[in-house]
């Protein structure tokens, strides 16, 4: 009756009557209630038992296909032989690993593109901002805020949702995830000498609080003015406040007309590209090359972005075409050199 718990089959109890039979029905019940379990390959021990082996190869789930059963082994042997295969790679990977840890350092000796690179991949840096300036535009800073206007000892910040509160906008880009998450972003605190800070700094004469808060008055006398607006998403960008730089942005996306939309998408691109999120910054990017294709910059910073994204190639894309606009832009051929260089260093690794 034991040998019974566990194997496929008919079994049939011996004929009995009474309180026999029913102790034996229990017996049997309560065996099968402790989890016994079905099983197709049995082993002699070597002490003698058989006993199950539920982890065998050679335990079928459907024991009663003739043809799987057949092939099974077939099956068992070519498993073998792919662990030795793969063991063996694994071997001459580890061997060729410790036998040659100077490729790198020869070839970024070597290599002509690594020899004129600058910086190695490794140490680029994925998150040079970019922008664009209101002159590159036949905009004067001047005429929208008033450079000798006296600042208080505690001047104001160009908050613009305080100013002007907008209603939802198809321009705003409201539908990616970083414009409807903008209140978890934050921009990096951009150092003194970044060109960003420098360009509001040197431009107007004054410091970077100064000028928030001459911004700040500009926007209370002209609300609605794109202009402002996107100045005062560069003094938050200096400030490392993403968020406050992006309810500027929108507004400034919502009023400013189509030929001029590059200036803040350039601006959201960059706050975007920060904070990772790149499939929203190339959407961005991308838009603002389609309204001005004949500005350097829009293309640069697409190449910056599908560097982040490690999509080497599309970058060198974008790059060569930046030094087709302006072909002595030394950023985008320091860039072009450093991918080529690391592309070279990949082929050669794989190389036997």
């Amino acid at each position: 009756m034991a040998a019974a718990v566990g194997v496929r089959g008919r079994y049939e109890l011996p004929p009995c009557s009474g309180p026999g039979w029913l102790l034996s029905l229990s017996a049997l019940l309560s065996v099968a209630a402790r989890g016994a379990f079905a099983t197709t390959h049995w082993v002699v021990t070597e002490d003698g038992k058989i006993q199950q082996q539920v982890d065998s190869p050679m335990n079928l789930k459907h024991p009663h296909d003739l043809v799987i059963l057949m092939r099974q082994e077939a099956t068992v042997n070519y498993l073998k032989e792919l662990e030795k295969q793969l063991v063996a790679q694994k071997i001459h990977i580890e061997e060729n690993e410790d036998r040659d840890t100077g490729l790198e350092q020869r070839h970024n000796k070597e290599d002509p593109d690594c020899i004129k690179a600058k910086v190695p991949l490794g140490d680029l840096d994925l998150y040079d901002g970019t922008y664009i300036t209101l002159e590159s535009k036949d905009i004067s800073p001047e005429d929208y805020i008033d450079t000798e206007s006296p600042v208080p000892p505690d001047p104001e910040q160009p908050d613009c949702t305080k100013i002007l509160e907008l209603p939802y906008s198809i321009h705003a880009f409201q539908h990616l995830r970083g414009v409807q998450e903008r209140v978890n972003l934050s921009a990096p605190l951009l150092p003194k000498e970044d060109p960003i800070f420098t360009y509001l700094s040197k431009r107007l004469g004054r410091s970077i609080d100064d000028i928030g808060h001459l911004i700040h008055e500009g926007l209370q006398k002209n609300q609605t003015s794109w202009v402002l607006s996107s100045m005062a998403a560069l003094y938050w960008r200096v400030k490392g406040q993403g968020k406050k730089a992006i309810d500027c942005l929108r507004q400034a996306l919502h009023y400013a007309p189509h030929q001029m939309k590059d200036v803040p998408l350039i601006s959201l691109a960059n706050i975007l590209h920060n904070a990772k999120l790149w499939n929203d910054a190339v959407i961005v990017a991308t838009m603002a090359v389609e309204i001005a294709p004949h500005f350097a910059v829009n293309h640069f910073t697409l190449g910056n972005v599908y560097v982040a994204m490690e999509e080497f190639e599309k970058a060198l894309v974008w790059y060569e075409s930046t030094l087709k606009l302006q072909p002595e832009f030394v950023p985008a051929k320091n860039r072009i050199q450093t991918i080529q260089c690391h592309l070279m260093l990949k082929k050669g690794r794989r190389s036997p």
